[in-house]
């Protein structure tokens, strides 16, 4: 299995920039596998500070975007969430929305209807860049 078909496209693409060095905000990938293992809001909360500090050395940013990222392209289908604060309550809500939409009627209308069987998606918290 590739990368792209346990992560999603963007979030591939992300990686690649960010490995040949391009200036790419720092984020942190979830898999769809990782996500299955996560039970609570504080537990979700620990697991993407952890991804900054273990990635980068640092804590969360001050600003962050939430995005999906799919195995096949879903233009508008799923949510991205620009500015959320890291508190725990804005930056845990932001990702359950992202991810409620992951599932979504509007979403399962369209992979159906794109004759989609095999969906995968990840959610990625990345630093919001301003200037």
């Amino acid at each position: 299995m590739s990368l792209a078909d346990r992560i999603g496209k963007k979030a591939r693409n992300l990686q690649e920039l960010e490995n040949k060095g391009f200036n790419v905000p720092r984020f942190v990938v979830f898999s769809e596998a990782t996500l299955k293992r996560v039970t609570t809001n504080e537990q979700l909360y620990k697991t993407i500070e952890n991804g900054f500090r273990s990635k980068y050395g640092m804590r969360l940013p001050n600003k962050v975007a939430v995005r999906s990222s799919g195995t096949t392209s879903t233009p508008g289908r799923m949510a991205t969430i620009l500015n959320v604060s890291t508190d725990k309550d804005s930056l845990v809500k932001a990702f359950n929305e992202v991810g409620d939409s992951t599932t979504s009627t509007r979403l399962k209308k369209y992979l159906k209807a794109k004759k989609v069987n095999n969906f995968t998606y990840s959610i990625i918290v990345q630093e919001m860049v301003f200037g």
